[in-house]
């Protein structure tokens, strides 16, 4: 830390500012316009579970995924081909492979969720007879379409972390967490509105030191500045 007394009294009264080198890297993160910087990503970590008897052959819950009251994917269990589907009473669509359309896809953390994908509705199948996309009690993505309320209304996207236990009875559906972007815009899966979420894994960690990086050098340079300042006004 500086001492005072090292300068003349009239150095003394001057009003000096504090650098802060934290505030140079947000500044530089802001510049990239990253994802997690603009605030129209909304993340919901509170997850539950949903289970029913095959034999109930019905909606078994759902999740509402931009919190407005209404459930915007629903999911029914039965014994209509010993499947697990999306309730075709509600009017979202969901992510399929291009050229099938059966089965819902298990997306991959990175994908976009947008009108690059195709979609499809009623019916919309997870696993069916033990086939589909989703292993048997292990987690992946769902890509959602739906009418969103908040933000810019109108078609919104999403990608929901579920994991399906379909080789017991009864069923057991467990929603993880979800996010969607209120603008409308796609979504990348597993983008939680944070600072680099947008970024490859193996690039973030690298980006945000070179950010870190430029924020000290341009740190250095304002502190160096203002010590030259300071040694020229004593003399």
């Amino acid at each position: 830390m500086m001492d005072l007394e090292q300068f003349p009294r009239k150095l003394r009264k001057r009003r000096m500012t504090a650098i802060n080198p934290l505030s140079l890297t947000c500044g530089a993160l802001g510049c990239l316009g990253m994802n997690g910087v603009t605030a129209t990503v909304q993340y919901n970590g509170s997850g539950f579970s949903l289970s029913g008897k095959a034999s109930s052959n019905t909606v078994v819950g759902g999740v509402d995924i931009d919190g407005d009251g209404n459930v915007d994917i629903a999911f029914w269990v039965g014994t209509f081909y010993n499947s697990i589907w999306a309730s075709c009473s509600i009017k979202s669509v969901l992510a399929v492979p291009t050229g099938s359309g059966k089965y819902a896809s298990n997306l991959g953390k990175g994908d976009m969720v947008g009108t690059a994908l195709s979609f499809k509705g009623c019916p919309g199948f997870f696993v069916s007879n033990g086939a589909g996309n989703f292993v048997d009690n292990s987690t992946g993505y769902l890509g959602v379409k739906f009418n969103g309320a908040n933000g810019i209304p109108g078609t919104q996207y999403a990608w929901i972390k579920t994991k399906f236990s379909y080789a017991t009875d009864p069923r057991v559906i467990t929603i993880i967490d979800w996010a969607y972007d209120d603008s409308g815009a796609a979504i990348r899966v597993g983008d939680t509105g944070a600072v680099a979420a947008d970024l490859p894994a193996e690039l973030s960690m690298l980006n945000l030191l070179g950010l870190g990086a430029i924020g000290l050098a341009a740190f250095r340079r304002r502190r160096d500045k203002f010590l030259a300042e300071n040694e020229k006004a004593e003399k």
